[in-house]
């Protein structure tokens, strides 16, 4: 039954009223198990590098998860199936994706961890989400830490005027740091980028080096302050209107 939420999400929002085929009901049991989803990830993700904490967080909703995964399941008749398929790949794109970069450093270093390994699994929302865990990446190799040090510098700069904005509490303030913060997101892409094919991969699977929480922390930040004239201003002359 993994078709019914791997095939939930692929393209832009959906705009404007439910398509043909889709009810109040089936839409509002899909955002419930969206939602769902969404929580449990924050959770996994808040706990991230602790798999006992790993392996309770998931099995704190299994039981409320695997209810909500039969209501949707129970609303996939044939005359069904494919209209809410392709409202939700409309709706929900982002969002899962969202979820999905949480969850590639929430779960490094559990993902043989037998209790974690067994909650997995007895979750229905999540397997049917996600599917069965990946491999753990492979060891670093002796020069890693060398390789990295121009990465690691540029993250701790990114990392910390990402704290900086968000304990600002004035945005006409917080706006000042927008073009500094702007410039150490571009010296980490560029450090990325300078990395051989064979360290970006290990990069890209160590917890330690991820950028989840700063630029959650950015966008948290640009939320908020998204009304001052003047922080709307510098976030569009630094590009990172988009983000």
């Amino acid at each position: 039954m993994r078709f019914v939420l791997l095939l939930l999400f692929a393209a832009p929002a959906w705009a404007g009223k439910l398509p043909r085929g889709v009810s109040a009901s089936d839409a509002q049991t899909v955002e419930r198990a969206v939602g769902a989803m969404e929580q449990l990830v924050s959770s996994i993700f808040a706990v991230r590098g602790k798999c006992n904490d790993v392996a309770v967080a998931i099995k704190r909703t299994t039981a409320t998860d695997n209810e909500l995964y039969g209501e949707l399941v129970a609303k996939m008749d044939p005359a069904s199936t494919k209209p809410i398929q392709r409202y939700s790949k409309k709706k929900y794109a982002k969002r899962f994706k969202q979820m999905n970069d949480k969850l590639e450093p929430s779960t490094l270093g559990c993902r043989t961890h037998p209790a974690v390994a067994e909650a997995w699994k007895q979750n229905k929302l999540l397997m049917e989400s996600f599917g069965e865990l990946p491999p753990e990446p492979p060891a670093k190799p002796a020069d890693y830490g060398a390789k990295t040090m121009k990465l690691d510098a540029a993250l701790a700069s990114y990392r910390a005027l990402a704290v900086k904005m968000a304990r600002t509490r004035r945005c006409v303030t917080a706006a000042k740091l927008v073009p500094r913060f702007a410039t150490a997101k571009k010296r980490l892409s560029t450090a990325h980028e300078e990395l051989d094919q064979a360290t970006r991969e290990i990069v890209s699977r160590d917890r330690d080096k991820d950028d989840i929480d700063a630029t959650m922390k950015f966008s948290a930040t640009r939320d908020r302050c998204t009304k001052n004239k003047r922080f709307a201003r510098a976030v569009k002359r630094a590009g990172l209107d988009a983000e």
